[in-house]
Order: structure tokens, then sequence, then C-alpha cells
């Protein structure tokens, strides 16, 4: 059985400098990559297929950079590697990964902060009222 992992799940939208590392197993074994080979990250969420990229080999694993995933909005994505068009990992179900919003994409408020004399005092004025 053809399975994989992949070390950051979860990155920030925006961000285009996370290297995203992709180990390949076989029966429990890790797989050896083959620079003579293709490996291509198929990506798809809930409306379908979105999109293909090249992976390069370092260290003995795949990487992706977060920068080909610019594009993609916050959501929780499945995805696929593909050797050479005609092997692909995982055999079962997909591998995944989530886009979140970054802090300047969440609306707030601020929330004021009152001292316990004034909380008792605006209590007191309530009550009479």
């Amino acid at each position: 059985m053809k399975t994989l992992t992949i070390n950051q799940k979860v990155f920030k939208h925006q961000d285009t400098q996370t290297k995203l590392k992709i180990a390949l197993f076989e029966d429990d074994s890790k797989v050896s990559l083959d620079s003579n080979s293709e490996y291509q990250f198929k990506i798809k969420n809930s409306s379908g297929y979105l999109k293909s990229e090249k992976l390069t080999i370092e260290d003995d694993r795949l990487v992706l950079t977060t920068e080909k995933l610019e594009g993609l909005p916050p959501d929780t994505y499945n995805f696929e590697v593909w050797e050479n068009g005609d092997s692909i990992y995982p055999s079962e179900n997909y591998g995944y990964f989530s886009i979140t919003k970054n802090v300047a994409e969440v609306d707030g408020k601020t929330i004021p902060v009152i001292t316990i004399e004034e909380f008792n005092k605006r209590i007191d004025e309530a009550l009479k009222k």
C-alpha cells in the first residue's frame, strides 16, 4: 500500500516562504526518490480538481514551496502525488493541508478594559435606575 507524510499540514494565507516536505512510503518502507522521475502535486477541494504543481527533491523528500499555492484561498485541500503520471500516492484517500486566514484577514473589535471600581460604579448606577 502506498502512503505519504507531509511535514506541515497548516499554513497561513499569503505565506509564500513555507516549504511543504513530503515523504513517500510503500508497504511502510520509505521510497527512495528518483531524480529522473517527475513528481506532481495534484490538488482538489470540495468542488473538485484545481491544479497541479511540479515537486522538487531535497534530502530524499519532495518539496513544494507555498509560493506555488499563492492563489488558493483559505480552505482545506486534498492532494495526491503522482510519479511519472502512472503511480499515485496515497493508495487510499488523500493527503491534506489547510490554508488559514492571516491576522489581516480577520475582522475584530477591541474589548474595553475597566477596573473593578468602575464596574461596581456602573452596577450601582444601573440599580438606582
